[in-house]
């Protein structure tokens, strides 16, 4: 029989007996994506025919799935009647020796078909391919070559021209632990030393090794890491160049390395204590410098400050001008930072975007912070790297001696903890280490690992809270907040887990859901409480701007709920800082022209220009909590919320205030004209099912706040 063609692929004949096993690997084989024909055969003596009708890629030989036939399908008869086509011997468990035979009269491997699943006889068939058609590109006999490959005390790994490994010798397979049968999953060879021993950063893709050679490019003696199982990281020295056939026409690539850890290491001891793209102290160093620091410390009785200094959202600066761009910016933060800080003080790159600092003779804590007061204002003036305007908020964590610990590595953590906080705070600030968060800190591990797997578990889930239209009380629109259901922890809000989801890339997987999850709901909502106008807010990470598909998913979003886009609002909260940067501006621009709004969110926190604001992206800005907290107070706070709300109507930009808790705080906000408000004082964030009992009093024509009686 021969099963249908279904798309390209391999072509594949079966030679041997139709028994119970054969049958059960054959329907395995037809259903394989890279299968493209499966032609069965009984008879030995029909072979050369179908061999030269179909031309197949792998012949799969019956040598003892069960003993009948054994005698019908001897690979001393058959192997010499296929010279052109790559042969795997078939059998089972128990008679895995007749395998081994066929191996040595000439099969180019065997499989035993009862510990075989689909996935392990795919990767046999394409390697077999692969292998079998490398090695026929070659000039000169296949002996010779492999000789000269095997008899190399370097390890060798051969690739075809697509970067598939099609062979290895001896030594390459001592070194890296792996034996032939791990030589066909290629999931090895994706790892291959794929980090930089000097610099510890991972390469790029088109970097590796094995995807230079395939392109035909030639290095030598490259010092690579690479990890080997029960051994550890070792640093491999190598080489490779392109192979061509004998038309000088590519066809794959040969990487050849060797052991060189001990003198590497030997040799870079030293160097090793410094950062090569700053040119400071690097987080080892300096971990034995503040060992020094705190033992001065503690002799003089005096109090010492670490600090860590992190730039806030310097990804979106990588992701949206280039890695070129974001070195440039970390050397001229480390240069920068060096003229902030006094004479003695010590400084050290803390790894990616962040930055240790030391700071002795501390006489109070208020040294402290302005110590980190200034390093915040410093860091927040424009840089400019290759021509681009580039401007960065920073969060700050304080830890100090003896307070927060009283070794190096417990300050370190201090600090480290202390700098989370801030950032999940918001960014933008400095935040003393605070030993009653440090038991939430100590599960950032545990919080990491469930992170991603949240969603397909359904624990994430939408908290909504009203906002109303404070000159008639009625409900005005909901923003959507998004809470964890951890199953330890309980529910958490965004602040414990949004630096997560944006370090770990689920932000964009994450985002998605909210915004699907949230026009789902509208929807619902308009068609059951008669509610057109209503809105919905949702908060947006810069990172989900610079994704490559947030227009296109929102725009499909939106037509297969069939809203009207202008009731969907996205609230940007880091301040101005999508605006001035171009690809995060292209989509924001992009989003306006769909219909949606864009909102401001945390105005009054962050350094705003007019012309941020008079750019026709932004359609409403929200009054931050900390305006409003002591608004009735704080005279200063009264000034710049009556400003605001006076140069968003002249900019015709709609106004609202987030943080209401207090009638007085309401009271203010509709005397200086606010048009909306939202807070625990109107409405705690509330499950969907218990919006609808506010639904339900809307389309009745009540309110949620009763207006002011003149």
């Amino acid at each position: 029989m021969i099963y249908p063609e279904e798309q390209p692929g391999m072509r594949v004949i079966f030679l041997g007996e139709m028994s119970v096993s054969a049958r059960s690997l054959l329907r395995g084989l037809a259903g394989l994506s890279d299968v493209q024909q499966v032609v069965e055969l009984t008879d030995p003596e029909t072979l050369p025919h179908h061999l030269a009708a179909h031309r197949p890629d792998v012949l799969l030989l019956d040598v003892g799935i069960t003993e009948e036939g054994t005698d019908r399908y001897d690979p001393d008869h058959i192997l010499p009647m296929i010279p052109a086509c790559p042969v795997i011997a078939l059998t089972s468990a128990e008679r895995e020796q007749r395998g081994i035979r066929a191996v040595l009269q000439g099969a180019q491997r065997y499989l035993c078909v009862d510990r075989c699943n689909p996935e392990r006889l795919q990767q046999t068939l394409l390697h077999t391919r692969d292998e079998h058609a490398f090695i026929d590109t070659l000039s000169g006999p296949n002996e010779a070559f492999n000789a000269v490959v095997e008899g190399l005390h370097d390890g060798v790994i051969v690739v075809n021209r697509e970067g598939r490994v099609v062979t290895t010798n001896a030594s390459a397979r001592r070194l890296l632990g792996i034996d032939r049968e791990q030589l066909e999953r290629s999931a090895w060879s994706g790892d291959f030393c794929s980090i930089d021993a000097e610099t510890g950063d991972p390469l790029q893709q088109f970097e590796l090794p094995l995807q230079r050679v395939r392109r035909g490019e030639r290095f030598n003696e490259l010092p690579l890491l690479h990890h080997v199982d029960h051994v550890g990281d070792m640093v491999f020295a190598v080489s490779g160049h392109g192979l061509r056939n004998q038309h000088r026409e590519l066809i794959g690539g040969i990487v050849s390395f060797r052991d060189i850890t001990t003198s590497f290491q030997r040799s870079h001891q030293r160097t090793q204590q410094f950062d090569r793209m700053t040119q400071l102290a690097n987080r080892g160093l300096f971990g034995e410098q503040l060992g020094q620091a705190v033992a001065r410390a503690e002799r003089s009785q005096r109090t010492l400050g670490v600090m860590l200094v992190d730039l806030d959202r310097f990804r979106v600066v990588n992701d949206s001008l280039g890695h070129d761009v974001g070195d440039l910016l970390l050397r001229e933060t480390a240069r920068r930072l060096q003229g902030l800080l006094r004479n003695g003080d010590l400084l050290a790159r803390a790894g990616d975007d962040a930055f240790f600092i030391a700071i002795e003779n501390l006489t109070s804590p208020r040294d402290a912070a302005a110590a980190a007061q200034k390093i915040i204002r410093g860091l927040s003036e424009t840089f400019i790297c290759a021509g681009n305007e580039i401007y960065i908020s920073t969060s700050v964590g304080i830890a100090l001696y003896p307070e927060a610990g009283d070794t190096a590595d417990s300050l370190i953590a201090a600090a480290e903890r202390a700098t989370r906080q801030a950032k999940d705070a918001g960014g933008a600030r400095l935040q003393f280490y605070s030993a009653a968060q440090a038991p939430y800190d100590e599960h950032a591990a545990e919080l990491e690992v469930g992170i991603r797997h949240a969603l397909l578990r359904r624990e994430l889930t939408l908290r909504f809270q009203p906002r109303v239209n404070l000159s008639n009380g009625r409900l005005l629109g909901l923003e959507a907040l998004l809470r964890w259901q951890h199953p330890r922890f309980g529910l958490l809000p965004p602040a414990r887990f949004l630096s997560l989801l944006e370090s770990t890339g689920l932000i964009h997987s994450v985002g998605e859901w909210v915004i699907k999850s949230v026009c789902a709901q509208l929807h619902a909502w308009q068609q059951r409480y008669g509610v057109p106008d209503l809105t919905i807010s949702i908060n947006l990470s810069p990172l989900q701007l610079t994704g490559g598909r947030l227009v296109e998913f929102v725009t499909q979003t939106i037509n297969d709920y069939q809203l009207d886009p202008g009731c969907i609002e996205f609230e940007l909260g880091d301040g101005a800082g999508s605006l001035q940067r171009p690809r995060e501006l292209e989509t924001l621009q992009a989003l306006r022209k769909l219909g949606v709004g864009i909102t401001l969110d945390h105005f009054g926190t962050h350094d705003i220009s007019f012309a941020a604001l008079d750019s026709t992206v932004i359609s409403s800005f929200v009054l931050h909590q900390s305006l409003i907290q002591d608004v009735t107070e704080n005279e200063k706070h009264q000034r710049i919320v009556r400003a605001a709300i006076a140069m968003a109507d002249g900019l015709d930009i709609a106004i609202s205030a987030e943080g209401v808790e207090t009638p007085d705080q309401l009271e203010f906000l509709r005397s200086s004209n606010c048009a909306a408000a939202q807070g625990f004082y109107i409405s705690h964030p509330m499950e969907s099912h218990k919006i609808n009992a506010l639904l339900h009093t809307e389309s009745l024509g009540g309110k949620i706040v009763e207006p002011q009686i003149a």
